[in-house]
């Protein structure tokens, strides 16, 4: 019995090991937004975009936002560093754009050009 155990033990772990391998992108993303997390940067998700915000506004004082954007074939991971070296008093927005981390996929040609995605980034951040 305990052949078995250990058969299924190792069977397990390379498995995982297997599965890790082939998706290294989203085990290292994984792992970069627990990093962040624990950094103070959140994420939500507006309308069709997932955002990472650092929040380092005080109350009662003036606040600037920034948002960082990230280009074609990236996300927003590309600014990790950047979330968490923001000084007080700024908002640092950095959306994955359409089709990218955990924003929706668009589904017609024409939404990933380039005009259509600045359309629904400027949409969502004129409101958050």
């Amino acid at each position: 019995m305990r052949l078995v155990y250990t058969l299924v033990f190792l069977n397990i772990i390379v498995g995982a090991g297997a599965w890790m391998y082939d998706n290294t992108i989203t085990v290292m993303d994984s792992l970069q937004v627990v990093k962040l997390r624990l950094q103070g940067v959140r994420t939500i998700q507006k309308g069709p975009l997932e955002i990472l915000i650092n929040d380092r506004c005080r109350t009662g004082k003036t606040c600037r936002c920034v948002a960082l954007i990230h280009g074609l074939g990236d996300n927003a991971m590309t600014w990790s560093n950047v979330l968490v070296a923001a000084p007080e008093d700024i908002r640092v927005y950095a959306p994955n754009m359409p089709g990218a981390g955990r924003s929706v996929r668009p589904q017609s040609d024409d939404a990933w050009r380039i005009p259509s995605q600045a359309g629904v980034l400027h949409t969502v951040l004129s409101r958050t």
